[in-house]
């Protein structure tokens, strides 16, 4: 089976060597990842939550207002495909690109094709590829500048990394232990892994600041308590905190919105994630 036309516009005859077309998924060669086991099990599997609707709200006003070439986006680490989702119903193809193929495989009814193994694996031509996303996946990583040397490679001129990590490190918690997570970042530290493989930060904003002003009491009492409990455990009072009741969620929405309405306008000084659009020119 042939890659479709509209995911790497340009090379529409090229194939990824290393993986096998099964049961609708390209499976490739497993690798190491530092994400919890039972993660994508555990996390909610909509976007009609209040925290990834906010997620790619962001992202995808971002994405329309540096776009240069095609809707087309590569998702990597895509997990289950719920970001992938949000660009498609917006008329872009998706690709999701997963390293762990029990999530790869929940991808396949969110994206035009999906790849369980890992970016370096697909030796995808050289700026072939109009966007990318990196959707909380490079918090999980050693050295985060590999795979945006990667994104950097394969990026045709012009075209975007959409990035989104947990920002401010004083805001670390037991949750990031659990999730796998290696830092929170700075604006700073990100301009600064971007410049290191030839990318630009034409955009970088915080965003979830007002739930980051809720959050801030926990962090200045400390989190002694709740650093002793499993991973699990606190992975899944994480879960139910995204999928509250539908009173609260509907109230988080009414008060994202207003976020949003203000973001608009002025920059946020603090937010409990960091939304980075960065540029290959």
């Amino acid at each position: 089976m042939e890659i479709p036309k509209n995911v790497v516009p340009g090379y529409e005859s090229w194939r990824p060597e290393a993986f096998e077309k099964k049961d609708g998924i390209w499976i490739g060669p497993r690798a190491a990842v530092s994400y919890p086991e039972a993660g994508h099990e555990i996390w909610p599997e909509s976007l009609d939550n209040w925290w990834y609707a906010h997620r790619a709200q962001i992202v995808l006003e971002s994405a329309e207002r540096y776009r240069r070439g095609p809707r087309a986006i590569w998702d990597i680490g895509g997990g289950t495909g719920l970001m992938s989702a949000a660009f498609r119903e917006q008329g872009w193809a998706t690709v999701v690109v997963e390293p762990i193929e029990a999530a790869a495989r929940l991808a396949v009814s969110k994206a035009d094709i999906v790849f369980a193994g890992v970016l370096e694996d697909l030796e995808v031509p050289p700026g072939s590829v109009p966007a990318l996303g990196l959707f909380d996946v490079i918090e999980h990583l050693d050295d985060p500048t590999v795979v945006l040397r990667h994104c950097q490679r394969i990026l045709a001129p012009g075209g975007i990394v959409l990035v989104t990590v947990p920002a401010i490190p004083f805001l670390w918690s037991a949750t990031d232990r659990a999730a796998g997570h290696k830092r929170r970042y700075t604006k700073a530290q990100m301009r600064t892994e971007a410049a290191a493989v030839g990318l630009r930060a034409a955009e970088l904003r915080y965003f979830f600041a007002l739930p980051a002003l809720a959050a801030l009491p926990l962090r200045l009492v400390g989190d002694s308590r709740r650093q002793q409990d499993a991973d699990e455990a606190i992975l899944r009072r994480e879960a139910r905190l995204l999928t509250p009741p539908p009173r609260v969620d509907g109230l988080l929405h009414a008060v994202l919105r207003i976020e949003r309405s203000i973001g608009r306008h002025i920059a946020f000084p603090i937010g409990l994630s960091l939304m980075a659009v960065l540029v290959h020119e």
